[in-house]
């Protein structure tokens, strides 16, 4: 099912229309990470390809902490946008609790076998954010093109 106008990332950028815009309902599949994964490397085509893995991993982190911290019965989906200046991921999820997520991820004890996913979030995006959402709370990831310009 698609993600409503209202609640895609689009409406969050004003820079203009995107170029391309894909979505999907990852609700209840097997491999959402590797769907979501196809998703941005399709739409980023040959778009250089160090700044591309970084946007492909960071929507691989947020699909699995929505599949982690989610009931398995609440919708997941993702939305990539690609634009003149760059690329936005936003993973919607129906979890309610926008404010467990952390605004500055810190830094996991060493042994921890998770907590990693929001760091590398914030190393490789250009910014990102949560806010709430009608199923429950996206989180926006947006990456700025380092020449500025995507052809």
């Amino acid at each position: 099912m698609p993600i409503p106008a209202t609640t895609s990332a689009r409406a969050t950028c004003l820079s203009g229309e995107p170029l391309a815009h894909v979505d999907a309902d990852l609700t209840g599949l097997d491999r959402p990470q590797e769907v979501a994964r196809c998703l941005v490397r399709d739409i980023l085509g040959d778009a250089d390809e160090s700044w591309a893995e970084g946007i492909v991993l960071v929507a691989d982190e947020l699909v699995g902490n929505a599949y982690r911290h989610v009931e398995a019965s609440k919708p997941i989906e993702i939305a990539v946008d690609l634009y003149g200046w760059g690329a936005v991921v936003q993973v919607t999820d129906g979890g309610s609790d926008v404010n467990a997520i952390p605004r500055r991820p810190e830094l996991p004890m060493l042994e921890a076998e998770g907590g990693r996913g929001l760091i590398l979030v914030e190393a490789l995006a250009s910014s990102w954010f949560a806010r709430p959402t009608a199923p429950g709370k996206a989180v926006v990831a947006l990456f700025h093109h380092p020449s500025g310009v995507l052809r």
